[in-house]
């Protein structure tokens, strides 16, 4: 059997390659033989990758505490993996179905976990292994269902927080877009039999009116093509961190973006750090989780210099998107040895900063988008409405 995979060196240099093996366990055999941790191996059949799509971070959450409970209870991996499978639905039961055929065959949970990389990333695959190693397994399980519930969370409490603005956004260009193609058209005949000058607010909503009715499917198109090749170097790696790193310069988002990710590196580092992992390799597995590139790319430069036996603080001070709070208190977890707790409390810290943040957000945003609207419909009502006062007060 061929299988394609991604392993991580002593190092916390990530590998990518191609391999055959007998099974699965033979591949895992093989490359821990070469002192490789392995974080993805997915089988390649008659040149076709086997590939299930991921599952909902809630769904993660649920599954990591459902497996937890049964564990602590007694019950065996392989019958809380079968239980778990009969129970879930849709992508969710394949992954578990292959999960618990694998393990039933021998494999480690967390080997059969690493088989689906699109599920399971390094990091809660590394948690699971070395829960494994050092039979800690069930506190592991339930270290993870809190840390996913709390990111969890954070990602909805960010996300809600934009929504507001962008519904009020949407809704606003949809009015304009109304009053400019179907409302407007049927009054521009009437204010041009008018035998005065239009006012200049009027004459420049006629010229939108006019622009939007000849080109609107043209802007419409263009538009379009501008948000997919957006999105598209939002996510290369090669020029995302460019981006991502003008991103968390900008106003609003930036105070935001910053500190979901500060939270997730510490929250991530933090488990990582108690669970035994080697902080070479805890750096490497951060980087790979958090969203923002830059943050990603500065992550994944210090792994190298980390290794040298540089301290992480120093290496990180030198980075403006790393706060000097941050980067003093990590000092102290080195020169204590308690990296792990300044990290959880750095973690609870940011968690606490971005509800206050949120909070404030929405304070200022919502009456200046309602301010925006009332400004644009007085606006538009006042172009419209006043050359008709005037038509009606030159009859009379």
């Amino acid at each position: 059997m061929k299988f394609l995979y991604t392993a991580t060196a002593k190092n916390g240099k990530k590998l990518r390659g191609e391999m055959e093996a007998d099974s699965r366990q033979a591949a895992v055999r093989s490359l821990k033989e070469q002192k490789l941790v392995v974080t993805s191996l997915t089988t390649v059949e008659q040149g076709r990758v086997i590939y299930i799509g991921g599952i909902s971070a809630l769904q993660k959450v649920v599954l990591t505490k459902h497996l937890a409970i049964m564990l602590r209870a007694g019950i065996s991996l392989d019958e809380s993996l079968r239980i778990l499978e009969v129970q879930a639905k849709g992508r969710l039961k394949n992954v578990l179905r292959l999960v618990q055929r694998d393990v039933e065959g021998g494999m480690r949970l967390s080997d059969a976990l690493a088989a689906h990389p699109r599920v399971f990333n390094a990091y809660y695959i590394n948690m699971i292994r070395a829960g494994e190693e050092s039979g800690n397994l069930v506190d592991n399980l339930e270290q993870l269902s809190v840390r996913f519930g709390k990111d969890f969370e954070l990602r909805q409490k960010a996300q809600s927080a934009m929504l507001y603005p962008a519904l009020v956004l949407a809704l606003t260009v949809g009015l304009g877009a109304i009053i400019s193609l179907f409302v407007l058209p049927r009054l521009t005949g009437l204010f041009r039999a008018f035998d005065f000058e239009l006012p200049w607010y009027t004459r420049a909503l006629i010229a939108v009116s006019q622009f939007m009715a000849e080109h609107g499917v043209t802007t419409v198109v263009v538009l379009s093509i501008a948000a997919v090749v957006g999105l598209w170097v939002w996510r290369r790696p090669a020029l995302a961190p460019f981006v991502h790193r003008l991103y968390v310069k900008l106003p609003i988002v930036r105070d935001v973006s910053r500190t979901v990710n500060l939270a997730r590196f510490s929250m991530v580092m933090g488990s990582l750090l108690k669970s035994g992992i080697p902080i070479t390799m805890a750096v490497g597995i951060t980087a790979n989780v958090l969203s923002n590139f830059y943050y990603r790319r500065v992550l994944e430069q210090a792994v190298a210099r980390v290794e040298t036996g540089e301290p992480l603080s120093s290496i990180l001070e030198e980075e403006d998107i790393f706060p000097p709070f941050l980067t003093r208190m990590l000092m102290i977890g080195e020169q204590t040895g308690k990296m792990d707790e300044v990290l959880f409390y750095l973690s609870e810290f940011y968690e606490t900063e971005l509800d206050t943040t949120l909070k404030n957000i929405s304070t200022i945003i919502e009456p200046a988008m309602l301010i925006t609207i009332g400004i644009i419909v007085a606006s538009v009502a006042l172009s419209i409405i006043t050359p008709i006062y005037h038509f009606i007060g030159e009859i009379g």
